[in-house]
C-alpha cells in the first residue's frame, strides 16, 4: 500500500467511521441517562446495569480515540516522512511500504467486536449467577431463555466472526458440522468457508455492535431482568 493509497483509500473509512462511533457513544450516553432518571440508586451503588453501557462507553471510546488520533497524524504535513524515518520497518524502507496502516483498521474493527463482546458476556454472566440459569452453555443462550431476547442465530454470527479474529480473519470453526455456513445479516450474505476469510467492512461492524446493544437493551430491560435487586458490577 503506498501513500497515495493511504488518503484516498484509508482516510475515508476511518472518517466515517469516527462519526459512527460518536453516534453510538451518544446512544450509550443516552442510555446512562435512562437510569439517571429512572433508577438513580443503581448508579449510585454500582449496580450492573448502568455499569455494562458504562463499560461498553469506554471501548467505543478507546476505538474512536485510535481512530481520531490515526486521523491527526494522516493529516499533518509530510506525515509520511515522519512515518518512513521512526516508525516503518526497516525491511519495507526499501520499497517505501506503507501498508502497516491496514494493520491499525484492523485493530479498530477487531477491538470493536471483541471488546464489546466480551462486555455483553461479562454482563449476561452475572445474571446468569443471579438468577441461577444453567451454566453448561453459551451465556447468551442461558440468559435468553428467560429473556428471549437474543436471536440464537446472530449469536451464532457473532461467535464465528471472534473465531476468525483468533485465526487471523480466516474460519476455522471448532465443530466441523459448521465448516459451511452463512448468514444474512442487514439484507448482506455473510458466507463462513472454512479456510477461508471473510469480507467485513467498517459498516458491517458498526451495525453488528449496534445490533449487539440493542439486544442488550432489550434484555436489561426484560421484567424478569429489571426485578433484579442492586447487583455490585465487574470493574
Amino acid at each position: 500500500m503506498t501513500y497515495e493509497q493511504i488518503n484516498i483509500q484509508l482516510k475515508p473509512i476511518l472518517n466515517g467511521l469516527i462519526e459512527r462511533l460518536k453516534s453510538t457513544e451518544e446512544d450509550l450516553n443516552n442510555q446512562m441517562e435512562y437510569y439517571k432518571n429512572t433508577h438513580i440508586d443503581w448508579l449510585k451503588n454500582n449496580d450492573y446495569r448502568p455499569g455494562s453501557f458504562s463499560r461498553i462507553l469506554s471501548a467505543i471510546v478507546a476505538s474512536k480515540f485510535t481512530a481520531v488520533k490515526t486521523i491527526e497524524y494522516l493529516n499533518q504535513d509530510n506525515w509520511q516522512e515522519d512515518y518512513r524515518d521512526n516508525h516503518m520497518p526497516a525491511p519495507w524502507k526499501e520499497v517505501d511500504y506503507f501498508g502497516h496502516f491496514k494493520e491499525i483498521a484492523l485493530l479498530i474493527r477487531f477491538h470493536l467486536i471483541h471488546s464489546v463482546y466480551s462486555q455483553i458476556e461479562t454482563t449476561n454472566r452475572i445474571i446468569i449467577r443471579v438468577k441461577g440459569l444453567r451454566t453448561n452453555t453459551k451465556p447468551a443462550t442461558s440468559v435468553n431463555e428467560l429473556t428471549n431476547t437474543y436471536n440464537q442465530e446472530f449469536v451464532k454470527f457473532i461467535d464465528f466472526i471472534r473465531n476468525t479474529i483468533h485465526n487471523n480473519g480466516f474460519h476455522y470453526p471448532n465443530n466441523p458440522n459448521n465448516n459451511s455456513w452463512t448468514y444474512n445479516f442487514n439484507g448482506k450474505n455473510f458466507h463462513f468457508e472454512v479456510g477461508q476469510p471473510i469480507e467485513l467492512e467498517f459498516t458491517d461492524t458498526m451495525d453488528i455492535v449496534h445490533q449487539m446493544i440493542n439486544d442488550l437493551i432489550n434484555t436489561l430491560r426484560h421484567p424478569d431482568v429489571e426485578n433484579i435487586g442492586i447487583t455490585a458490577d465487574i470493574t
